[in-house]
This record gives C-alpha cells, structure tokens and sequence, in this order.
C-alpha cells in the first residue's frame, strides 16, 4: 500500500542504536494523518481492531500487539509531529529491526515526547523501562 510508517518510543531507540534494548509492551507508530483510514483498513487486514481513540491518535491490537498510534502531518516538504521538533519524521530509514532499515522518529522527536511525558508524569514515577529508555535517548 506504500504507507510510510515511522516506528516511535522504545522501538525508535532500540531502531536507532541497532539492538534491542528491552521487552516492549506496545509498538509506538507514526502515520500520515489524512490516511488514517488507510492504516485501520491494513491493522483489519490482519486480523486487528482499533480499540480506543487517545486525544493524540489511537490504540490498535493485532493478535497479542498493541500498537500505539500517532498522527504525522504534511508540513511543506516532509511529515512532521504536531508540536515536535522539525524534521521528526525523516523520509529515509535510520533505524534497523532484525537486520532490516526502518524508518523510525528522530532523535529530537523522541527526546521531545519524554518531555511531553514528564508534563504528565512526574519521572520520579517513571516506569524503570522509560527511565532506562531515556538514558539511552
């Protein structure tokens, strides 16, 4: 379908760096916002359902995986995160997953949502895995 997606979160670090770093409970993913319906027709494809609308994007499951989504929009020559960094969802694959390119949201963009985060929550209250996470960042 020639959807481009951009792996977000822990799975953008572990991209990043080349390994994996930790367990995962969900995949974080960056779509272009205008083919949302696009993104619910390949999840239904596979046997998924989106489960819950969040005030930033949705939450999707394909069999045991949950998948965190997020929209990107179209911002003169590339997509881009409302609100983060620009050049948050580059066009080339940076990362690698199991031997194999992905793209993935920038550094600034993920540095940026652990901020976004840390508005929420306190890092004192932090899950290990996101204080780890964002060591790493």
């Amino acid at each position: 379908r020639n959807l481009p997606l951009w792996i977000g979160g822990g799975w953008a670090i572990d991209a990043r760096l080349g390994r994996v770093t930790r367990k995962h409970d969900d995949i974080d993913l960056t779509f272009p916002g205008e083919r949302r319906g696009e993104l619910e027709a390949i999840v239904e494809m596979l046997g998924g359902r989106v489960m819950e609308e969040l005030d930033y994007g949705f939450l999707a499951e394909i069999g045991d995986e949950l998948l965190d989504c997020e929209p990107a929009w179209w911002a003169d020559e590339a997509y881009e995160i409302a609100e983060a960094p620009q050049g948050s969802c580059p066009e080339a694959a940076e990362g690698v997953i199991a031997g194999r390119p992905v793209r993935c949201n920038s550094w600034e963009a993920i540095i940026w949502d652990y901020f976004y985060y840390a508005d929420e929550v306190p890092p004192v209250d932090w899950p290990t895995k996101h204080i780890e996470s964002y060591r790493l960042a």
